[in-house]
């Protein structure tokens, strides 16, 4: 055979496969039905086929990082923080971050689909260091890396795997009540695990990044309710959203890549710059896939708004945000291009909720690990934190107060 039959068979199969894929997009379902994430031999295999070519799509989108793998901008490792293990459930720990044991006990809940060391990211630039060392007893929540043993575990796990934690942290730092900080779905999912159960021994929330509305339009809420989004086609041979996919869908909200890495060449030799941009560099690109039946619960919630509307169930339970009693702190990013600054400014009209609401003229990660944010948003978490601390009524007295306690109206 000719190579010039080669070269058209090649040619052939660069354009038809990505034809097929696009029809196979059209035609697939647009539900979230749970029977999809499972997945025998035969569709296993399709699926494995299917994303490599999608993250093979990714990658060749994500190409301007090539050259800052070239300039060594990936070259580091993080976390400059020391941290102790003090409980662990399969792949999902809980540390101790170095630091004082004096003050209130904090838990922070980051997010599902990055990283944690987000809020490690420099030792002028910790968000958890700067807890421990304002005198907060901190403890940090890391999921750990999702895998195809992941794939069935939806959000009502997450938020049971959540109320065991406190539990761990509880006992070991030997105290009663705590406070918990959630960063973007961390933050959603503090809320629906107050809605949903008990909470007494919960001082305050502090919500940093939250959605809450997940019907305003903007912000990623312009991918996951998309009319084109079919849920179960971007599932991989492990039924999980690949990292690739997840990593490149937040970049297609604010496509300037290529703007980023050429200023990154052009002040490359500046030390400082270069030490703080080579962590975020590393941190965005070492994102993790996405479970499944998580993903799914994602979508719904998109799609439906159930968490604003009290049509959401997690851990057996209707989530009613108006039965959280506990102080809540809403801290919102005005330049947010993820979670827009309605989405979180929702919850300061949840009736019966104590919500307060804090504004920072930052984005959505600058906010808790940008240049400015030791000057700005950190000391007014803190303080708020230290305000909020053993100001909770007792259980005795909200019921006299005509307020039904949680652990009345919900299971324990």
């Amino acid at each position: 055979m000719p190579a010039s039959a080669y070269l058209a068979y090649a040619a052939l199969g660069v354009v038809a496969v990505p034809a097929l894929l696009g029809l196979w997009w059209v035609f697939a379902t647009r539900k979230t039905d749970r029977s999809l994430i499972e997945a025998g031999p035969v569709r296993r295999l399709l699926r494995w086929y299917r994303a490599l070519w999608l993250r093979g799509a990714a990658q060749i989108a994500a190409w301007p990082h090539l050259i800052e793998l070239a300039f060594g901008a990936h070259r580091d490792a993080m976390r400059p923080t020391g941290a102790d293990p003090v409980w662990q459930q399969d792949k999902i720990r809980v540390t101790r971050v170095e630091g004082s044991r004096d003050g209130p006990v904090v838990l922070v809940v980051h997010s599902f689909v990055s990283k944690p060391w987000i809020l490690d990211l420099l030792p002028d630039r910790s968000f958890v260091g700067a807890l421990a060392a304002a005198g907060f007893d901190t403890y940090l929540l890391d999921w750990g890396d999702f895998d195809r043993t992941d794939a069935t575990r939806d959000l009502s796990y997450y938020a049971s795997v959540l109320m065991r934690a406190e539990a761990a942290v509880l006992q070991h730092a030997s105290a009663e009540r705590l406070s918990l900080v959630g960063y973007c779905l961390g933050a959603t999912l503090c809320l629906a695990r107050l809605g949903a159960r008990n909470h007494d021994h919960v001082d305050s929330a502090a919500l940093v990044a939250v959605p809450g509305d997940f019907g305003v339009p903007s912000g990623i809420e312009q991918l996951m309710s998309h009319h084109m989004l079919k849920p179960a086609f971007l599932l991989d041979a492990a039924s999980c959203v690949p990292a690739a996919l997840v990593r490149e869908s937040f970049h297609i909200l604010r496509p300037q890549a290529l703007r980023t890495v050429l200023a990154f060449v052009a002040r490359r030799k500046d030390r400082e710059f270069r030490r703080s941009y080579s962590a975020l560099s590393r941190w965005i690109w070492e994102h993790r896939p996405l479970p499944g039946a998580l993903f799914f619960d994602l979508v719904d919630l998109f799609r439906t708004n159930a968490l604003l509307e009290g049509r959401l169930e997690v851990a057996g339970e209707i989530v009613r945000l108006s039965d959280i009693d506990t102080r809540v702190g809403v801290f919102v990013a005005d330049r947010d291009h993820i979670v827009p600054s309605g989405s979180s400014h929702s919850l300061a009209s949840v009736a019966g909720m104590n919500a307060e609401v804090f504004n920072f003229a930052s984005g959505h990660v600058s906010m808790v690990s940008g240049g400015t944010a030791q000057k700005d948003m950190w000391p007014r978490l803190h303080g708020w934190i230290r305000s909020a601390a053993g100001t909770r009524r007792p259980a005795s007295s909200r019921q006299a107060s005509g307020r039904t306690t949680s652990s009345q109206s919900r299971r324990a």
